[in-house]
């Protein structure tokens, strides 16, 4: 008998200590759908729910637990899977993946086919002068499906590639958190051909072209075809991979509607000045995502898509809206909502006009920073990387010897999971003075130094307006 606890149970009744007596014998069991059909991509989801009435305490005013018995359609139930529900529990949500995984190792059902599964509930009396009841049976008749083993990371190679063939340094992708199997990188790409690396340095496994534009095929041998995805011309796109339905997808971005935006009012430095007002920056490498990072003081703002009062402005969709929201509106009238800051000090600001968006968060400077990778003198020690020198509130420093390699700025030390100061591209010049701030997670780009550029350097960062400086002495 093979007892699974809570693998297949998402939730059940609340659980009561007492149970009032019950004049009703059996429990009463239904099931959801009497067809069900298993996806991978919804392995997290419930795949369908048990539902029994109540069972018979026999008068005892005892506590009733129940247990759902499975078996093949046929069996006997002399040997059952079973899944204790527990006190008072009336339910039972089956998730996909889990239930498609006892299909296949405790039902032996292969993948992709069809199996009918019986079930059935035990109600059991916690006083033994109580009668143990079993319900009626019903069935589900289940296709399940053959799991795919998805990578944890997916990276871009080839010449549309931002960082072309190198097979060290490839472009990674974006696994989705929702959607299993789903990877996305959003961009520019060149013209060229195109394929997905699983690991940094190894070229296979790979995700290739399959028999047409739109359908993946898995490398796993270089004796199979090499076959890549074309991208006809250079400009802004969207690629999506799916390594369990095997496709892939490729958009091609409209531009960006503006190019400069400009925040006005009383709040920011150049305060209500139309002719000369406080620029946005706008991201290098998605041009669809604007950044505003400096102090401001107690006052409004808004953001100017011309040097024009006439023109229309980026606003909050309600007076006094929270700085929390992101919620943002394009108007070129009345009302005039303004964002309102109260607390003044450091501040990043991010508008995103491909979902239209705005995130607006007061800024804490980190204490400490460090440098770290094979350009540095502590290499990729990430224990014990070079420490920067903090010279104001924001602005940190370092000078030393810097060899042909690569380098980025960790906020914390023992960790890679932590965030990074990287440049906006992989392999960027030293000659670069933007920078970018990453979560964990977010693509791994650094900084290069070419063989000939080795020297001693000194780098000035400013963590606050991601401005980066870095001069060979």
């Amino acid at each position: 008998m093979i007892v699974l606890f809570s693998l297949l149970i998402v939730s059940c009744g609340d659980y009561e200590d007492a149970y009032s007596p019950q004049l009703a014998l059996d429990p009463v069991l239904s099931v959801s759908s009497e067809e069900v059909v298993l996806n991978q991509k919804q392995s997290g989801e419930t795949a369908f729910t048990l539902s029994w009435s109540a069972g018979s305490n026999d008068g005892t005013n005892s506590a009733i637990n129940y247990r759902i018995e499975a078996d093949v359609d046929g069996g006997s139930f002399d040997n059952p899977v079973v899944i204790d529900a527990g006190k008072a529990a009336y339910n039972s949500h089956f998730i996909v993946d889990t239930f498609n995984d006892l299909l296949l190792n405790s039902f032996l059902v292969s993948g992709g086919s069809e199996a009918v599964i019986a079930f059935r509930v035990v109600s059991v009396p916690l006083d033994d002068r109580a009668t143990v009841r079993t319900s009626n049976v019903v069935k589900v008749k289940i296709k399940t499906y053959e799991p795919v083993e998805v990578p944890e990371a997916l990276y871009m190679i080839g010449d549309a590639a931002p960082s072309g063939w190198d097979s060290d340094n490839p472009t990674p992708m974006t696994k989705s958190p929702s959607i299993p199997g789903v990877f996305t990188y959003q961009g520019e790409l060149n013209a060229g051909d195109l394929k997905f690396l699983t690991t940094p340095g190894e070229w296979l496994p790979s995700y290739q072209k399959g028999d047409d534009d739109n359908t993946l095929v898995l490398r796993t041998d270089f004796d199979q075809p090499d076959d890549k995805f074309m991208i006809d011309q250079a400009g802004l796109y969207r690629v999506t991979v799916d390594v369990i339905d095997m496709t892939f997808q490729v958009e091609a971005l409209a531009s960006s509607p503006y190019n400069e935006l400009w925040i006005i009012g009383s709040a920011v430095p150049k305060g209500w000045d139309i002719d000369d007002p406080d620029a946005m920056f706008q991201d290098p490498s998605d041009p669809f995502v604007f950044y505003y990072n400096g102090e401001l003081l107690a006052g409004e703002m808004k953001i100017a898509t011309a040097r024009d009062y006439g023109a229309p402005f980026y606003r909050p969709v309600s007076e006094d809206q929270p700085l929390t929201a992101t919620d943002i509106q394009l108007s070129a009238g009345d009302p005039d909502y303004k964002w309102v800051i109260t607390d003044p000090g450091p501040y990043k600001i991010t508008l995103n006009l491909r979902d239209n968006t705005i995130h607006i968060e007061a800024f804490e400077p980190f204490e400490r920073l460090w440098i770290v990778g094979d350009a540095t003198p502590t290499g990729w020690n990430i224990d014990n990387p070079t420490e920067m020198t903090r010279v104001d509130d924001y602005v940190f420093t370092w000078t030393g010897q810097l060899n042909a390699g690569e380098f980025k700025f960790p906020i914390s030390t023992g960790d890679w999971g932590t965030s990074f100061f990287m440049p906006y591209f992989a392999d960027e010049s030293v000659s670069g003075t933007s920078m970018a701030f990453r979560p964990p997670g977010s693509p791994d780009l650094k900084w290069r130094v070419q063989p000939g550029e080795e020297g001693i350097y000194t780098i000035t960062l400013d963590q606050l307006r991601h401005t980066i400086s870095i001069v060979k002495q």
